[in-house]
């Protein structure tokens, strides 16, 4: 009986050990695991508690494994003996810490950004590219703002929102002092974004719902590749990154063109150079105005540099129809479809069949969306897609799949049927047309008398430019449907022999009939 009842008192005390500690446990992980969401670094779908927060030295020595990683496998040659610069940290709306970015710094000179998220998810790095940390390149867009509307600056903090996403905020002094001192806001806040300057003007009460939503959704496939390969010497090359052209977005209508129709222009010009030269035909410029066109982009928002109708905005999933009418018009065949919440394999499917395609990423919720060009993906540490984001100063980004958005789609493109052939088989130079020629072209123009002056007036003009081109002997640049690039310049091969050409005298008459 002794013995049971030391047994009993052994286990007494060992259970009250076990519940003092768990009682001295219990502060740290109600501090962690607060019911104010996160909009930036999703959480997993299972029920347990919020993941600890990772230190500062822990993501500095994560984001040095990766300059050296990226560098020794030759995707990022430039980071060749590189190393970290002071980090900054970014915060959500509840002024929370939820990323570290380190700029990436060589010879003193700035060559890059790494993105680390402060909770221990199984991927720590959110996001690279060998542009600017965009608290660095996005600073003056900020000031600007601010001083335009005549509020101050909450100085040092930047937010983070999502993928690509990244905000400063203004306010009156007063409202500035009570977001500094941690206070809800009793003033209008406005949020503005480091990439393009877009504003989004928050009531006190829309501020205080906008940090009490829901956290973003986290994709479960994230999950297959352990961050610790990301340390070893021999991982496996999974990667892939596609020639994609860069287009900036521009003025049209009144406001910027819109980063949708850009996005789609960029997969235009990729195809183009593959054998299908009609896409780019009249310049980037105007294929995205057309792509803006049929896409239905309408301007929203706050003014911009373009004007007081603010920026273009387009419904993602009315890229995928837009592209294939722009295709048809071109004379060329296209399938695109879109694809709400795509797998990662479905994604690197389409680049592994050398497809760049139009990818749609929200980052919070109410904002923060952006359309980018989908180029690459790597997943040899970590599942990554590479973008191209189509804003000035920012070149080819590595974010990862899964995290950082609360919503994504892509819009595919795939070409068929090849075009037709370029120069037509039907074709006489410029130089070798005859008088007959032009007397046909000027027997078409309904209002210009059949004269000897206005045929002379075009024969005069052909050996001056003395061109190879078919069925255009002045040389025209202008495009008509089924014509096709003869040189760089974009002098045009035309398909037929009179239609085309007098759709441009017609258009050059002032020049050549004075």
């Amino acid at each position: 009986m002794k013995h049971k009842r030391r047994t009993t008192n052994l286990l007494t005390v060992a259970l009250l050990l076990l519940m003092a500690l768990l009682l001295l446990a219990m502060p740290q992980v109600i501090g962690v695991s607060r019911a104010r969401p996160n909009p930036t670094v999703t959480p997993t779908p299972s029920k347990e508690a919020s993941p600890l927060p990772r230190t500062l030295d822990e993501a500095a020595q994560i984001a040095s494994e990766l300059i050296s990683h990226e560098a020794r496998v030759g995707r990022m040659p430039v980071w060749s003996g590189a190393t970290i610069d002071e980090p900054m940290t970014y915060l959500d709306l509840n002024q929370e810490p939820v990323a570290y970015a380190f700029s990436v710094v060589r010879d003193s000179q700035d060559v890059g950004y790494v993105v680390i998220g402060v909770r221990t998810y199984p991927h720590a790095v959110l996001e690279w590219s060998s542009s600017s940390a965009r608290h660095l390149a996005g600073i003056q867009n900020c000031e600007h703002i601010a001083s335009d509307l005549d509020l101050t600056l909450l100085n040092g903090r930047f937010f983070y929102l999502g993928a690509l996403s990244y905000y400063c905020i203004a306010a009156s002094e007063s409202t500035v002092q009570q977001l500094s001192d941690g206070k809800p806001p009793t003033g209008q806040v406005v949020l503005i974004d480091m990439n393009d300057s877009r504003t989004v003007f928050l009531s006190p009460e829309e501020f205080t719902e906008s940090t009490s939503t829901e956290p973003l959704p986290f994709s479960e496939s994230v999950n297959s590749v352990n961050q610790d390969n990301l340390l070893a010497l021999d991982a496996i090359l999974g990667f892939k990154q596609l020639d994609v052209p860069t287009y900036y977005q521009h003025c049209y209508g009144g406001c910027y063109v819109g980063c949708g129709p850009t996005a789609a222009g960029t997969l235009m010009g990729y195809w183009s150079s593959r054998g299908y030269p009609n896409l780019m035909s009249g310049g980037s410029q105007a294929v995205i105005e057309r792509l803006h066109d049929l896409a239905g982009t309408w301007c929203d928002g706050p003014p911009s540099v373009c004007g007081d109708a603010g920026y273009g905005y387009t419904n993602w999933n009315d890229i995928d129809e837009a592209m294939e009418d722009f295709v048809s018009e071109r004379g060329y065949t296209g399938q695109s479809s879109y694809i709400h919440w795509p797998t990662f394999a479905q994604y690197k499917g389409e680049i592994d069949a050398d497809r760049p395609l139009v990818l749609g990423l929200m980052g919070h919720g109410d904002w923060g969306d952006h359309i980018v060009t989908g180029a690459g993906y790597s997943d040899d540490s970590g599942q990554y897609m590479i973008v191209n984001p189509n804003l000035s100063g920012w070149g080819a980004t590595w974010i990862q799949y899964g995290q950082g958005y609360s919503s994504i789609g892509m819009d595919t493109l795939a070409l068929s049927g090849g075009p037709p052939p370029c120069p037509p088989e039907d074709c006489t130079p410029g130089n070798e047309v005859g008088r007959d020629f032009f007397v046909q072209v000027v027997e078409r123009l309904a209002d210009v008398p059949v004269s000897d002056f206005a045929v002379d007036a075009l024969v005069i003009w052909e050996p001056y430019e003395n061109t190879l081109a078919c069925w255009n002997p002045l040389a025209t640049t202008w495009y008509m449907e089924g014509s096709c690039d003869f040189n760089a310049v974009g002098v045009k091969h035309y398909l037929t022999c009179i239609p085309h050409f007098v759709e441009r005298v017609i258009r050059a008459r002032p020049m050549w009939h004075s």
